[in-house]
């Protein structure tokens, strides 16, 4: 039976001689060091013209497919009542984005 030391030093000369040529390099212990992770850029900013956006969508204008309302500043809650208001007569809006709107479960009732 092998000790512990006797068994490294067999693994250290078969890997180098395994290894050679072959362009890899011998495993090194020690300390593994963690890759540092990119935190997500949180400040996203929607430029929309709401108030433009708004008068589209209540004269049900057809060039206004898709209304992108994610991570808009000035969404108000009362904003968001009218966009459900609307959706029940709307014929052309077809794409309805709302993340990050700070929406609540009474706002979301309305459109019910």
């Amino acid at each position: 039976m092998l000790t512990q030391n006797q068994s490294h030093s067999a693994e250290d000369g078969f890997t180098g001689k395994m290894l050679k040529g072959s362009g890899l390099k011998k495993y090194k212990p020690g300390v593994v060091k963690a890759t540092k992770i990119k935190k997500p850029d949180l400040t996203a900013k929607n430029e929309l013209n709401v108030d433009e956006a708004m008068e589209k969508l209540k004269a049900n204008d057809p060039s206004l497919v898709t209304l992108n309302l994610n991570n808009h500043a000035d969404v108000t809650a009362e904003i968001l009542e009218e966009v459900a208001k609307q959706l029940k007569t709307n014929t052309n809006l077809q794409h309805l984005f709302l993340a990050n709107t700070r929406m609540t479960d009474r706002t979301a009732k309305v459109g019910v």
